[in-house]
């Protein structure tokens, strides 16, 4: 898992990590001293602490997919695309 602290994975019933929760965002420029590296200029915190109870995350628009087609297969109809 990554140790970031503005990077939290989060896992679902199905296997595997579905979706990324993002708290934070940082900003990279080149280093002054050394043109071939990057340092970090700053961050801004994404959400304010407290405005809702849900974290802002990242997930795929296939998984979106997928988890309607899961559920359009396991109905009373079996539905197919």
């Amino acid at each position: 898992m990554d140790s970031s602290p503005g990077i939290r994975k989060y896992p679902t019933r199905r296997s595997g990590i579905q979706a990324c929760w993002i708290n934070e965002t940082k900003f990279w420029k080149s280093d002054d001293k050394q043109s071939a590296k990057i340092t970090r200029s700053g961050w801004v915190q994404d959400v304010e602490n407290g405005l809702s109870e849900f974290p802002h995350v990242v997930l795929n628009q296939a998984r979106v997919h997928d988890f309607y087609l899961d559920v359009m297969r396991k109905s009373a109809c079996k539905l197919e695309p």
